[in-house]
């Protein structure tokens, strides 16, 4: 029974005593009210009774449900107690895993630091290592490569003297063949002129052949070579000669040159000292025509002699300019 039950039974026993029947409310004879005394005491005492053992009932009743209710409670704190022991139970052992991890960490980050500094002396250690290696090779390299420097620089010395020697024998015997052929060829050459100069011919320093008399002239034109004009100028007249002007400015019969006055490509030059059978060379024209300019023979205010180009070179033989009188 719950509790809405007993407070049901009070308030229904307290509403019976408040209003009784309308049998109580007629107002009875002495008799009957003494019998009604009587029942109405006995009612009340069994009222009371009942009343009391509802009471006890209820209060039974609300005694088991609160003893239930207080077991369910005790039941529930008890849990409680237990989930709370095992909340601690489980927060101490978290704890400890956590010193655990902690000191397990500690260790590891020890032994882990450790090794780097092992790690780190070790690559000191190879680096120094692989140093001395490299010094101790360059060392060695140094101390070979003097030795074989040593060893190279004597055999050289010796190799030098000997083909200093050599050379010094070669150097003799050369000299001497150059001394030998010198002197033939001084004699050839010597020849060579004489023959030349028969002829009428010279050869200049640079092996040059000009021609000094008419003969020589007449020798050079059968080479067919180069084209060859005489001329014959008379001091301050101007003449044309294979194309070009010459002017006879002056001359020195004593020292045999003359000083000559070149017009060509629009411009002039002047040549003071021009020695006879000494070649005058120049260049005429967007060719470069290479002309030479021989004087044969400086009289008193006049000269002779020609001008040579390349055979060819001009477009036709032009005809020779002499001086006017």
């Amino acid at each position: 029974m719950t509790s809405s039950d007993d407070f049901n039974l009070d308030d229904l026993r307290e509403e019976r005593l408040k209003h009784p029947s309308e049998t109580d409310k007629e107002k009875p004879t002495p008799s009957v009210d003494r019998k009604k005394a009587a029942w109405l005491t006995r009612n009340q005492w069994l009222a009371a009774g009942a009343g009391l053992l509802a009471t006890l009932v209820l209060g039974l009743l609300f005694y088991g449900l609160y003893s239930r209710h207080s077991s369910d409670h005790e039941e529930t704190m008890a849990a409680m107690e237990d989930l709370q022991i095992l909340l601690q139970e489980l927060d101490e052992r978290l704890m400890e895993a956590q010193e655990q991890n902690r000191v397990d960490l500690e260790a590891v980050q020890q032994r882990v630091g450790i090794t780097q500094n092992e790690i780190r002396r070790n690559r000191q250690l190879a680096e120094r290592a692989r140093q001395e290696q490299r010094q101790a090779a360059e060392d060695l390299t140094a101390k070979i490569v003097t030795k074989a420097e040593t060893q190279r620089v004597d055999t050289l010395e010796e190799n030098t003297n000997q083909r200093l020697v050599q050379i010094d024998d070669r150097i003799e015997t050369v000299d001497a063949d150059v001394k030998q052929s010198r002197s033939e060829w001084e004699v050839a050459l010597t020849e060579t002129r004489e023959e030349l100069s028969g002829l009428g011919l010279k050869l200049t320093e640079q092996g040059q052949l000009i021609a000094t008399t008419q003969g020589g002239l007449e020798e050079l034109r059968k080479r067919g070579e180069r084209d060859y004009f005489q001329f014959e100028a008379a001091r301050k007249q101007r003449i044309t000669i294979a194309g070009i002007g010459l002017e006879l400015r002056d001359t020195n019969r004593k020292r045999n040159h003359a000083h000559v006055r070149l017009f060509f490509d629009d411009r002039q030059t002047d040549r003071k000292r021009t020695f006879t059978n000494t070649p005058l060379t120049f260049y005429v024209g967007p060719d470069r025509v290479k002309y030479e300019l021989v004087i044969n023979q400086v009289d008193k205010g006049r000269v002779n002699g020609y001008v040579s180009v390349p055979s060819g070179a001009l477009p036709e033989r032009p005809a020779l300019s002499r001086p006017g009188r």
